[in-house]
């Protein structure tokens, strides 16, 4: 479409992993608290695969980002149900 794709990942993605690793290591982390990070990354995933699914794509190009999207969005669930499963009502967010 015109556009050279990027190499690498974005900064704020970088952070945000790097945020993740950050708070795995501290000795008072949560699993829950990771997670709900974690999920904050997917949903980030999820809402730019949404955007682009409105775009007018050429057939060729659609059919890989809606199967993609896919992928994204069952990631996102999963991340989504293990933070709201097997944990104290006084967890949830």
């Amino acid at each position: 479409m015109g556009v050279k794709p990027t190499d690498t990942g974005s900064v704020a993605g970088s952070i945000h992993r790097g945020w993740i690793d950050i708070r795995s290591m501290l000795p008072n982390s949560h699993d829950h608290a990771i997670v709900a990070e974690a999920e904050r990354g997917e949903d980030y995933a999820k809402t730019a695969y949404e955007k682009v699914q409105l775009l007018d794509l050429p057939p060729s190009l659609k059919g890989i980002v809606d199967r993609q999207a896919a992928q994204v969005f069952e990631a996102h669930n999963k991340v989504r149900e293990m933070k709201h499963s097997d944990r104290p009502e006084s967890m949830i967010a």
